[in-house]
Order: C-alpha cells, then structure tokens, then sequence
C-alpha cells in the first residue's frame, strides 16, 4: 500500500510538470532514508543529496523546490562543534556550542547529550560528577566554576602584567596574546581605561623604551 501511494504521487508531479504547473514536491519516507544513509560521492555532498531528491522523484535536480532542498541539506553535517578540553577559554566553546544548537535545532536533550560529547581531558572529568537527573544548566555551572575566567581573574590580571615578547616571537602574535589576556583579566569591559591598561602592558611587553615613548607620542585612542 506505502508503495502504491508513492508511485500516485510521481505521476500526480509528473502530470503536473506536463501541465506546466510547478510541481509541489513533497519529501517521503523512503527519500528521507536514502538521502540520510547514502555517502555523497562527489565533493559537493549538497549537490549530490540535490540530485538524489530528484532522481527519486523522477524529477531533475532543478525542479525541487527550495523548501526541500534546505530541509535536507541542513541535515548534513555543515559544521562541527569542537572538543573542549579546558585549555581554551570556556565562553568561546559555549558560543559555538550556541551557534551549532540554533543551527540544527537541537532538543533540550540533544543538547545536553551533544555538551557532554564535547568534553574530554580534564573538562571530561566533570562528567563523573554528573547523574541522570542533572540537566544542561548542572553541567555548564560545573565547567563555569572549574574553567570559566570568572573565578580565575586575578590570575589572568598576573599574567597580563608579567607577559614579555618571547625570541621569535612576533608582535602580531604578541598583540594577539595580550588582547586575550586582557578579555580574561576584564570580561565584558569596553571602557577606555581597559583599553589604556590594554595598551599599556602591550607596550611594556615588547621590552623598547625607545618604541614606547614613540608610541605613546602618538597618543592612541584604542589598544
């Protein structure tokens, strides 16, 4: 019977397209199935679930409707959520963490499943501490007070003023270090004294006095 119907819907769209009428094309069962299990064999896994859409419809790739095409190619892996394992700060993985949930729409449940799946190396140790009944919020709290900067400021603060340019380095990277630094030392600052102090330990960092005094000459606005 399942099969009967959808050979009536192939040629309702095909009468359709004789008819000059554009075609409504509707995603079955067994296209969501193979277009899920099948391996793109072609670089542009898009185009290849595109044309698999329409083949099973007796349709060219042209004529699926945008509709159908976005709701299947969202459900290839597009982008990634990274292992977070402590050694980065914890709100740029929570971000992504966000941006990855909005994008495929994740449940409550997905998400905490997908936040456990992330952790691994220390991060992963605060998973022991966990049961069945903790939800997303446990876990983030648990990561907030282990590896979060708001605990970990003056430490931050130390390191921002100790910080030398090392041999080699370059002051790009340099410049790179000591902006992280100072997000850590101050998150959520964007005054002109955070950036007065940024530029301040950017400058004693590089170890000139003469390039200093020629920088502070130009009296900068922004570090």
């Amino acid at each position: 019977m399942y099969e009967h119907d959808e050979h009536d819907e192939q040629r309702e769209v095909g009468a359709a397209a004789a008819a000059g009428q554009r075609p409504t094309v509707k995603v079955t069962e067994s296209v969501r199935k193979d277009t899920d299990t099948q391996t793109p064999s072609s670089e542009n896994p898009i185009c290849y679930v595109e044309s698999t859409v329409g083949t099973d419809l007796g349709l060219p790739s042209s004529s699926v409707s945008p509709k159908v095409r976005s709701e299947v190619t969202r459900s290839l892996p597009t982008i990634k959520l990274d292992q977070y394992d402590g050694s980065t700060p914890l709100e740029t993985h929570l971000a992504k963490f966000d941006n990855c949930s909005s994008y495929y729409g994740w449940t409550v449940k997905d998400r905490l499943c997908h936040l456990k799946a992330s952790l691994r190396g220390q991060a992963g140790e605060v998973l022991w501490q966990l049961t069945d009944q903790n939800n997303e919020d446990d876990v983030i709290k648990l990561l907030r007070c282990r590896f979060g900067s708001e605990h970990q400021t003056e430490r931050f603060r130390a390191e921002l003023h100790s910080r030398r340019r090392k041999k080699g380095e370059s002051i790009q990277s340099l410049y790179n270090e000591i902006r992280r630094l100072l997000a850590l030392s101050f998150p959520g600052e964007k005054s002109e004294i955070c950036e007065i102090l940024g530029r301040d330990a950017f400058l004693t960092a590089l170890g000139d006095p003469v390039l200093r005094v020629r920088v502070l000459d130009q009296n900068p606005k922004k570090f």
